[in-house]
């Protein structure tokens, strides 16, 4: 969809892919009296819905209005209803920019849920102060969103925390040519809590303090390196389907040690932007937590990025992501992901654009275990935690017609191809199978009266 930017807000409040296949859609944005405006109705197919039978109704309002060269302040409401069951999320925010390099952000928010009978309301708050100056920035942000708090027109990746962070940065100028040209210092001080705990005064659950360092060499050149310490509070609520299988076929409850302590060692590197190509590589490495079984891991974190021009036309862009755990008790492997992706577009005229993406997802588990206390087998869900490897082969192709601004003709296909994990060969990766297919088309004309 275009204009999607006048839905944008903070915490994500509004996701419009939680419409997932309207069998009827408004969107209508514009600006008026100097407030920017977006609206968004749409009413989702029955056969989404849990019962089949009730219609999922989506009504958004999204405003914002500019006060000043950089400041703004808006508002939000999203409502979704299904059957007799009810979203509704109230939302205000803003920034303001004062004194060329300061500014401020807030944002507060609640949601009233109705779900089976059940009616939840709980807030959510955000408060950022910012200096963006040249040698010497810093960032304070605090925000915290309830246990309750729900967004079913958003996306709300973890509600029930609170956030504290610290974030000084200072800057040092060499001269143009030179060999060090910036040389940059970053200090971070991050908290997190549990939303419940924070509001009995209680102790941080994780804790984090980031140092790191970049460089800004000759020819474009950048060099980093950081240092982070942190530790892990045990989370009851993210292992209470975990249960331990004793050597007499009883299970007992998984508690988990109170704290994990890590520290990583990091490093980044980024080439010039040069005419045909540009890359970049992130390495991280040392201790961190295996949340697999809630233990100590040693660790290596990869992504590498390339782009590839090979004409003016033409861009390939590739990203490989690598991730592993080890035991640190016997070294052991306890997981892996591993992806790549390739990304190949093509302006074959001014108003013709194609694009090709392909993704391949690999990922793979150990037997779990107790492996800070017993060592024993762990049950998750009912079911012992059995080695997995799994993986799964994504396509997409897209064709684009614009011959002029407003008229747009979209054509695409995407293709889905599964290895399931098999129970009784649980150590051997499984053939793909086509799982799914998909077409989409779209097709827009502006009139001008």
């Amino acid at each position: 969809l275009e204009g999607l930017d006048a839905f944008n807000t903070p915490h994500t409040l509004i996701y419009t892919r939680r419409i997932v296949q309207p069998d009827a859609a408004l969107k209508l944005t514009g600006k008026v009296a100097g407030t920017s405006l977006g609206l968004l109705s749409a009413a989702d197919d029955r056969s989404l819905s849990p019962s089949g039978l009730d219609r999922a109704f989506y009504n958004i309002v999204r405003a914002q209005r500019d006060l000043g060269g950089q400041s703004r302040i808006g508002m939000a409401y999203t409502d979704r209803v299904l059957g007799n069951d009810y979203n509704r999320v109230a939302d205000v925010d803003g920034r303001i920019v004062f004194g060329d390099v300061y500014s401020a952000s807030f944002q507060g928010a609640k949601s009233f849920d109705r779900s089976s009978g059940v009616t939840l309301n709980a807030p959510l708050w955000e408060g950022i102060f910012a200096r963006n100056g040249k040698q010497f920035g810093l960032r304070y942000l605090f925000n915290g969103i309830g246990d309750d708090f729900r967004a079913r027109s958003g996306f709300i990746s973890r509600p029930g925390v609170v956030r504290a962070d610290i974030d000084h940065r200072a800057t040092w100028f060499g001269e143009r040519g030179a060999l060090l040209e910036t040389l940059t210092g970053d200090f971070v001080l991050d908290d997190q809590w549990q939303y419940s705990h924070f509001m009995r005064h209680g102790d941080a659950q994780d804790k984090k303090v980031h140092w790191s360092a970049n460089a800004g060499l000759r020819g474009g050149w950048n060099v980093g390196a950081g240092f982070y310490l942190e530790t892990f509070g045990f989370d009851q609520a993210l292992y209470a389907n975990y249960q331990i299988l004793t050597p007499t076929g009883k299970t007992i409850p998984f508690t988990g040690r109170p704290r994990i302590t890590n520290h990583d060692y990091v490093f980044t590197l980024s080439t010039p932007q040069w005419k045909k190509f540009n890359g970049s590589l992130l390495y991280v490495g040392g201790q961190d937590e295996n949340f697999f079984e809630w233990a100590q891991a040693d660790i290596d974190l990869i992504q590498l990025a390339m782009s590839f021009r090979p004409s003016d036309r033409a861009l390939v862009d590739g990203t490989f992501d690598y991730q592993d755990y080890w035991r640190r008790s016997d070294g052991s492997l306890v997981g892996r992901n591993i992806i790549p992706r390739v990304k190949f577009e093509y302006q074959i005229t001014r108003a013709i654009f194609m694009r090709l993406v392909g993704e391949y997802d690999l990922s793979e588990h150990d037997d779990l275990r107790d492996e800070t206390r017993t060592n024993y087998p762990l049950i998750i869900d009912g079911q012992p935690a059995n080695a997995v490897r799994s993986r799964s082969l994504h396509g997409d192709y897209l064709f684009s017609y614009q011959p002029t601004p407003g008229t747009v003709l979209f054509l695409g296909y995407g293709s889905r191809a599964d290895g399931d994990p098999d129970p009784t060969q649980r150590f051997n990766w499984q053939p793909l199978r086509r799982a799914s297919d998909y077409f989409f088309a779209k097709c827009s004309y502006l009139l001008r009266l």
